[in-house]
């Protein structure tokens, strides 16, 4: 919840007239209209058909998804992609998005070699990979 609203706000994302459903996004809480926001305009699609994920931390991968989704095709490509050490930790549905932000100079490894897929995101790494995505 706290990842979608800075996209939905670094993004300028309509908050009024979007809905979700989820089971786990209670309509009053502080988050609702940015993960209704996300949800309507296709930049998230929860954990599963029926639950958001409130409450649980967001990966290296789901956050680099979440930015692609949220740039489309404004990526521009700055470099070319040098494949990670952990590369083959990257599930299937987010190879493209880490290799499309890494070759927009979005996003970097936690090192050298590694990009760390599955470890959560620090609020450090979602500030640097919005800043390169919004405003470089």
């Amino acid at each position: 919840e706290e990842f979608i609203t800075m996209i939905v706000r670094a993004g300028d994302f309509p908050t009024t007239g979007v809905f979700c459903d989820f089971k786990d996004v209670d309509r009053n809480a502080w988050y609702y209209v940015y993960v209704a926001s996300g949800y309507s305009n296709g930049l998230m699609t929860g954990v599963d058909k029926e639950y958001m994920g409130i409450g649980s931390n967001i990966t290296r991968q789901d956050m680099a998804v979440l930015c692609k989704r949220a740039y489309k095709d404004k990526l521009v490509h700055k470099r070319d992609y040098k494949p990670f050490a952990d590369e083959s930790d990257i599930m299937d549905y987010a190879e493209d998005a880490v290799k499309e932000l890494y070759c927009a100079s979005v996003i970097n490894g936690i090192d050298k070699n590694n990009f760390s897929p599955r470890a959560t995101a620090t609020r450090a790494q979602s500030a640097v990979m919005l800043n390169n995505l919004f405003l470089k």
